[in-house]
């Protein structure tokens, strides 16, 4: 009996453990649904069936609160997207001087990037939109240089950087 007795209290005793010194921290309860689930975050309350129904109807909600007026929202992400590539641009220039090399004009409005080794052809080629060109040319802004637009045309003309030869040899290559 006494043996029994004390496998009594040490059972109790383990399940006593169990349950207040050591919680299980790999289950939850979910607060609406009271369903056992594992969270994947620390401060998860709620299981993925009561969550998911909820980011439907918001993400439902966000597009047709979009597609009420496409025309509006389409405008103010031009307008943004102009906002930040004037900013690029006038960063840029500030970092490379903000005048041409050559002449020492100043005015930003007739200011150009110019390729110092003359191979923008092949940057144009893989930046395809503003937005990444003006990426590249911050992360690679020692080959680059700033000209006036008189500047960089003889620039062009000079070491026969125009590309003229490029088209006539694919001319050549169609026919």
């Amino acid at each position: 009996m006494p043996d029994r007795f004390f496998i009594y209290i040490y059972l109790y005793i383990n399940y006593i453990m169990k349950l207040f010194i050591t919680p299980n921290i790999n289950n939850r309860i979910c607060i609406r649904c009271n369903k056992s689930y594992k969270p994947t975050s620390g401060k998860q309350k709620v299981c993925i069936n009561c969550r998911l129904p909820n980011e439907i109807r918001k993400l439902n909600y966000s597009k047709k609160w979009y597609k009420s007026d496409l025309d509006k929202h389409r405008l103010n992400l031009r307008i943004s997207f102009n906002k930040y590539i004037k900013e690029s641009r006038k960063e840029i220039l500030s970092c490379l001087g903000g005048k041409c090399k050559k002449c020492g004009f100043n005015d930003y409005r007739a200011l150009q990037l110019d390729h110092i080794n003359g191979d923008g052809n092949k940057d144009r080629k893989l930046h395809m939109n503003s937005y990444k060109f003006y990426k590249h040319v911050k992360e690679n802004i020692s080959n680059f240089q700033i000209l006036c637009a008189n500047c960089n045309w003889i620039k062009r003309y000079e070491n026969k950087e125009h590309g003229y030869k490029e088209r006539i040899i694919r001319r050549k290559q169609k026919t």
